[in-house]
């Protein structure tokens, strides 16, 4: 069973918790970036209108988990543990701010994507991880 570090896979009755707000202008194309992407136990899912949701995962998710985090990573209603935000967008270029559980700090995420991944840089106060590879786990490439 994958169960989301710090919160369990069915939010309490009545809980919901809003996202952090909103960080840049409505995502209208088509090729926004969209799906779950993981690196590690780090966990990304993507909407096409700028929506993130951050979770971390353990043990750490492959294709064969996916389709089970889609059912219960969704914004509505958000499940406890999952902290939601919004990414802006230029081009293939993506940015948004999102929280460390462990440490209580923000995070700033930039990078890429193409495909079927994102290259992230994750900056926070005294730690900087550079070009980390989040692969699509859902939908599966066609």
């Amino acid at each position: 069973m994958i169960i989301p570090c710090g919160g369990e896979t069915v939010p309490r009755p009545g809980e919901h918790r809003a996202g952090s707000g909103y960080v840049g202008r409505e995502m209208t194309s088509r090729r926004a970036p969209q799906g779950i992407f993981a690196a590690d136990v780090r966990v990304f899912r993507l909407y096409p209108d700028g929506t993130v949701l951050d979770v971390l995962v353990k043990p750490a998710p492959g294709p064969a988990e996916a389709a089970l985090i889609a059912t219960w990573l969704v914004p509505d209603p958000l499940p406890a543990g999952v902290h939601a935000t919004r990414y802006t967008r230029d081009g293939r270029h993506i940015g948004f701010s999102t929280r460390d559980r462990i440490h209580g700090t923000d995070v700033e995420v930039t990078g890429t994507y193409r495909g079927d991944a994102l290259l992230l840089d994750l900056r926070s106060p005294g730690r900087t991880l550079r070009q980390v590879r989040f692969r699509r786990l859902w939908p599966a490439a066609r």
